[in-house]
């Protein structure tokens, strides 16, 4: 018989897209040993943070260890662990958590509190791993409502590591010693927010002059990027046949360019074509194009 599991682990925004790249590798809970080949399949993104869902329907009855996650292009470096200590034989076909089964005991009540390094505010559903010195895996909870994973554990010398929620950098192994009731607090880093910038543009005026060199009120200029030809819009470049302005009085047309872009510039009435690249070296220039009469 084999028992199937159903899981969910977050790896932060900057893993986002993984879902056909991620591998688990089972390993024995007593020596941590591989069991079988990688798995590649019943991996799941749910929206597009990080967050992923692993469906597995093939665990052999007697196992009991841990699944470690890992991208396809480096399996050395583990993104998650996933605990795996099913319910006994009555249980074995149904759907079970990765949590379920009996939570070890020991004479020491050990609570750890997760915490938003900034804020200091409770952090729930955060998953909190314990190992022993060596790295088998022991335990594994999700914090409360509260932020706090608590454990029973004897004297000795272990590891935890957390599983960090979307938006925060995950906390890797850190040793710890229990010689009593232990309170720890972790406080989860959020990931730096990258503002985007506008692009550095060039604002550059077209002035439309006939063969006289009076000004051609009214004229259309449409502005391109190349060789993709996409369309140029106030704050940056989008794709499209291009954007469209009109002369002023003056004969005058203003638009934006992103510096060192290269550029078509058409007055399509007339036919007259040219090819610009904006300079980079200032915030304003000025180009005119001779419309035959």
């Amino acid at each position: 018989m084999a028992f199937t599991l159903e899981s969910s682990f977050a790896l932060g925004p900057a893993n986002t897209g993984l879902e056909a790249d991620l591998r688990a590798q089972l390993r024995n809970g007593s020596d941590n040993t591989a069991v079988g080949t990688e798995i590649s399949t019943g991996f799941s993104e749910r929206g597009a943070r990080g967050t992923y869902v692993w469906y597995y329907a093939a665990f052999p009855d007697n196992f009991r260890g841990y699944a470690e996650i890992y991208d396809d292009g480096d399996p050395t470096d583990i993104l998650s662990v996933i605990p795996i200590n099913p319910q006994e034989a009555e249980y074995l076909d149904a759907r079970v958590s990765s949590i379920s089964g009996a939570a070890p005991v020991g004479n020491r009540d050990v609570t750890i509190h997760v915490r938003d390094s900034v804020t200091l505010n409770p952090l729930s559903n955060v998953p909190v791993i314990i190992k022993t010195a060596l790295g088998t895996l022991r335990e594994r909870k999700n914090t409360d409502i509260d932020g706090d994973a608590e454990f029973s554990m004897d004297d000795g010398n272990y590891r935890y590591s957390v599983t960090a929620l979307y938006g925060y950098q995950s906390v890797p192994d850190t040793a710890f010693v229990v010689d009593g009731d232990e309170s720890i607090t972790v406080n989860l880093i959020a990931f730096p927010v990258t503002p985007i910038s506008a692009p550095d543009q060039v604002s550059v005026d077209d002035i439309l002059i006939d063969e006289e060199g009076e000004p051609v009120v009214g004229a259309t200029v449409k502005v391109q990027t190349m060789p993709l030809l996409q369309e140029v819009e106030d704050s940056a470049l989008q794709g499209g046949t291009g954007k469209t302005y009109t002369a002023n009085a003056e004969g005058r047309v203003s638009f934006p360019l992103v510096k060192g872009s290269r550029y078509v510039i058409k007055v399509p009435l007339w036919g007259v074509s040219m090819q610009i690249t904006a300079p980079t070296d200032v915030d304003n220039t000025t180009i005119r194009a001779l419309i035959p009469g």
